[in-house]
């Protein structure tokens, strides 16, 4: 288009014409959910069955890390976002099989289960917040101990940062609103007035 054109819904239609591959979708592959794709009339091209037979020797494994060396930094796999498919080893138990490192994140308290340190550290990861902060140390945001120190006491202010979101107070990049139910909302900023302890 032109570089003083002007899009509008009067003239996306001219505009759509000229995309490439305009008509070039199909839903033939039948890949697609819902009746309006044809659902159960047509079939994939192809049907991917797990073949587990004649696989060939085990893997062998020849190297990995020492014992001493394992959780020297803090245990990684604390340290690795819990969105994505990378999670990270589990660096405070010794060396699994293949795929144990393949869950999320696990935040338990060592006060157990039924303490309310552990309802808190529960609700931060099902509502997301362990994407962009750890317990310890900045990732996206800044860690909940940090968060704590600055503000000892401060539930209700912390309530409602939370519920607001915002930028600038621990630098540029923004947290956004959160929606969550109040009282999980309530409960985690308890937790930090608190110390966030674990």
């Amino acid at each position: 288009m032109p570089a003083d054109f002007t899009l509008s819904d009067k003239n996306i239609a001219e505009v759509q014409k000229k995309m490439h591959n305009r008509d070039g979708m199909t839903t033939a592959h039948a890949m697609w959910p819902g009746n309006e794709f044809g659902s159960g009339k047509l079939k994939p091209d192809t049907h991917a069955t797990a073949c587990m037979k004649d696989c060939g020797p085990a893997p062998t494994i020849t190297s990995e890390l020492p014992g001493h060396a394992r959780n020297v930094w803090g245990n990684l796999r604390e340290q690795n976002r819990t969105v994505g498919p990378q999670r990270g080893a589990d660096t405070s138990k010794p060396e699994g099989k293949l795929g144990d490192a393949a869950g999320p994140v696990k935040v338990v308290s060592p006060a157990g289960s039924d303490s309310p340190n552990s309802k808190a550290m529960a609700l931060t990861q099902e509502l997301g917040c362990t994407g962009c902060h750890n317990m310890e140390g900045k990732l996206v945001g800044p860690a909940f101990a940090d968060v704590a120190k600055k503000y000892p006491g401060k539930a209700e202010y912390l309530e409602g940062k939370i519920r607001s979101g915002g930028s600038g107070i621990w630098g540029e990049t923004p947290m956004p609103p959160q929606d969550a139910p109040a009282a999980d909302i309530k409960t985690i900023a308890e937790w930090l007035a608190a110390g966030a302890g674990k």
